[in-house]
């Protein structure tokens, strides 16, 4: 409400403008509203993509990618996601990575892609994990899991399975 609520015709700057930008984009996607116009966040997108903030860059292109990814536009999420994991691998922003890298996966995974789905899971996986996002990290066996499943290598994925329901037991993650 607060982000809403600011004057747009106010923001007199580029950079405040495409600061403005990115921070709706990420509140919208942080509270489940999944638009499907890139207008918003490709005035930040393009701003940062001139500079040398790599952190708003990653994050710019990482949010377009979610849009393009709600309107079903897979290939272009793809593009997008790409330029933000470069991004992020300059910064070494693992947190992110794992979210860009988890991002293909749903999207390998609604392509039918397994193996793909599989890959990138792993890698989100792993980059959580080094981000120190352990609760990230647990979701993404789930990820892992489903790649398994959808490809119908059924004994990795009774053993992920198995793992997940190990994880919520000992942690009491009902959701999990």
């Amino acid at each position: 409400q607060i982000i809403y609520g600011i004057d747009t015709l106010a923001l007199k700057s580029q950079k405040d403008i495409a600061l403005y930008s990115l921070l709706r984009t990420q509140a919208e996607d942080k509270n489940y509203i999944d638009t499907k116009d890139v207008r918003i966040i490709r005035r930040a997108a393009d701003f940062y993509s001139k500079g040398k903030d790599e952190y708003h860059k990653m994050l710019s292109y990482f949010y377009l990618a979610r849009i393009e990814q709600n309107a079903g536009d897979y290939s272009k999420a793809i593009v997008e996601l790409m330029k933000a994991e470069a991004a992020g691998l300059d910064i070494e922003d693992y947190f992110y990575l794992g979210r860009i890298y988890s991002t293909f996966s749903d999207i390998y995974n609604r392509v039918y892609s397994n193996v793909e789905s599989l890959k990138y899971a792993r890698k989100a996986y792993d980059n959580f994990l080094k981000s120190g996002r352990e609760d990230y990290a647990d979701w993404e066996i789930v990820d892992i899991w489903r790649a398994y499943n959808n490809g119908c290598d059924y004994i990795p994925a009774i053993k992920y399975a198995h793992e997940i329901v190990e994880l919520a037991e000992n942690k009491d993650d009902k959701l999990l």
